[in-house]
């Protein structure tokens, strides 16, 4: 018999010191994992399964309280159930917040203007725009309406709208000229007219946007101050634990100490400005013109200071910062303040008729001053283009008060001397560049306008004498020797010229402009050899020049 000692060492593990909870028999069989992973292995792989799970739903218990966050967010705005269909023909919409439903009929509306309950029937084409359906364009000038309520028409039917009468207005002069889209939605404010324009309006090819925009800007919002700007859609993100981090970091100030104090309406001024000349580089992109529409509330009409900055007079300050046009209706509103609001701020049928009409005059007359690019295409019936350059004299008088006040100025100097070059007036640009000299002779600038305008009347002694005094004033500029290089080459001084271009190079041998120049004086002056060379140096340099200028210069040197 087995002593005790014997019995215990033959139930160990392996030989590692390990004793067996149980004997094996002869019947016993092992588990069937134990044939797939060591035990040790097994219960490593179930702790990581367990933490995965774990860390799957913390991930996804916190990306459900994101998107949580998110709709709560959305609710606090405007974007809600309540707003949506309180006139039965809004929608949710991804980019917009909120738009018109498409193809709708006669869908009645109710609102309680001055205490009186007002009926009225609205419809909608395939493009979700109030009015009948985009016609294609078919060559006919696109006059697209961006606005609010005011141009959507709350109160008044389809057909009184004043885009519709804007339309009727240019179809007296000429019938299926003018097309006008009314693309006004209630409760827009600039930052979503500037959205559908990028997102839609410019697909429907306008020649001309006109913006109407500012009231709801002005709109007060509830705590915690969420406005038009910081809106997220959370279906334009595949996170909503994205949403959430942004609010932990924001609530717990790690950002940043915040720039301005808390908001208080949809949009900050500085915002709306923002927008409104945005839109106008949109445009730009696209060849549009654009002209902003200032629409002051009936308060505002007769001088009353609401509880926040004029929105409506910030119109106009857009516009001058984004070189375009603005119409202002408050002298027009003001005279007719007694037959045509419904509101405040809406008009009825003949108000709507009233602006139309004003609309149509001003539009036209905008392009008789001039006031809009001669680039742009124009209506018809509009005139010719005013010529500007003949109706100067009250720019010049400006100028030269400007220099008057500061003669170190360059700008009004450069100003003037446009105007005077679009006279044809050469003797006078020389006056006014030489007395700039005259009076600050260590300035470069002045001395190269000198040069040019004496270029201008062939005084190439003159010019050579200028453009070097600029030269020496400023080496650092390549323009002023490749400058008297041309002229040089005028007088007939070739290697005069060959020098003055080899100095601008130096400066500078990566610019384009000056080697072409330099070939094409090479070339005039029959130096073939030389202009090769020079097309060569540039191909070393990884110049690219003109083909024609490559084939003038290697064809005839061959």
């Amino acid at each position: 018999m087995e002593d005790e000692k014997t019995h215990s060492l033959k139930r160990t593990v392996g030989g590692f010191g390990f004793e067996d909870p149980k004997p094996q028999t002869p019947n016993h069989k092992p588990p069937f994992s134990s044939f797939l992973l060591p035990r040790s292995s097994l219960s490593r792989w179930k702790t990581a399964l367990l933490l995965s799970i774990s860390l799957a739903l913390a991930v996804g218990v916190l990306e459900g309280a994101g998107r949580y966050m998110a709709s709560r967010k959305e609710r606090t705005m405007l974007v809600s159930s309540v707003h949506l269909n309180w006139t039965r023909c809004q929608q949710y919409d991804p980019d917009l917040m909120w738009a018109l439903k498409p193809n709708l009929k006669d869908i009645p509306q109710a609102y309680p203007f001055k205490g009186v309950m007002q009926q009225w029937t609205s419809s909608t084409n395939e493009h979700g725009l109030r009015g009948v359906p985009v016609a294609p364009k078919a060559g006919r000038y696109r006059i697209l309406v961006l606005g609010d309520s005011r141009t959507y028409g709350l109160g008044v039917g389809d057909t009184d709208t004043y885009p519709v009468y804007l339309q009727a207005a240019f179809d007296r002069d000429q019938a299926d000229a003018v097309d006008v889209v009314n693309a006004g939605v209630p409760g827009y404010s600039t930052f979503q007219g500037l959205q559908y324009l990028r997102v839609r309006g410019l697909d429907l090819e306008p020649d001309m946007v006109l913006v109407c925009f500012a009231y709801n800007d002005a709109v007060e919002i509830p705590t915690p101050g969420i406005g038009d700007c910081d809106w997220e859609n959370p279906k334009a993100s595949p996170f909503g634990l994205t949403t959430l981090l942004k609010d932990a970091v924001r609530g717990a100030h790690l950002d940043r100490t915040p720039l301005y104090s808390p908001r208080k309406t949809r949009l900050r001024p500085g915002e709306m400005v923002d927008c409104l000349v945005e839109m106008q580089r949109v445009c730009a992109t696209r060849g549009v013109v654009i002209v902003y529409l200032g629409w002051p509330s009936l308060p505002e009409v007769f001088g009353e200071e609401l509880g926040h900055p004029p929105y409506a007079a910030l119109v106009t300050e857009a516009a001058h910062v984004a070189h375009a046009p603005a119409i202002g209706l408050r002298d027009l509103l003001s005279a007719n303040s007694d037959r045509i609001f419904l509101d405040d701020i809406h008009l009825n049928a003949e108000g709507n008729r009233v602006v139309a009409d004003y609309l149509a005059a001003e539009l036209k007359k905008l392009f008789e001053r001039g006031a809009l690019s001669d680039q742009t295409r124009r209506p018809p019936n509009t005139g010719v283009p005013h010529q500007t350059a003949n109706d100067d004299e009250a720019a010049v008088a400006r100028y030269r008060k400007w220099i008057a006040a500061d003669s170190s100025c360059f700008l009004p100097y450069e100003k003037l001397d446009d105007i005077l070059r679009c006279r044809g007036a050469p003797d006078a640009r020389i006056d006014e560049w030489r007395s700039f000299t005259e009076r600050y002779p260590g300035q470069a600038r002045p001395w190269f306008m000198l040069g040019r305008a004496l270029f201008a009347k062939n005084d190439w002694d003159g010019a050579v004498a200028a453009y070097r005094k600029a030269a020496e004033i400023d080496p650092t500029d390549p323009t002023k020797p490749a400058s008297l290089g041309e002229v040089l080459a005028r007088k007939g001084d070739i290697d005069g010229a060959v020098a003055a271009y080899k100095t601008a190079i130096q400066i500078n041998p990566q610019q384009p402009v000056i080697r072409q120049q330099y070939i094409q004086m090479l070339c005039d002056a029959g130096r073939f050899t030389d202009a090769k060379s020079e097309v060569a140096a540039c191909r070393q340099a990884n110049i690219t020049l003109p083909p024609e200028i490559v084939s003038r210069a290697l064809n005839v040197a061959k």
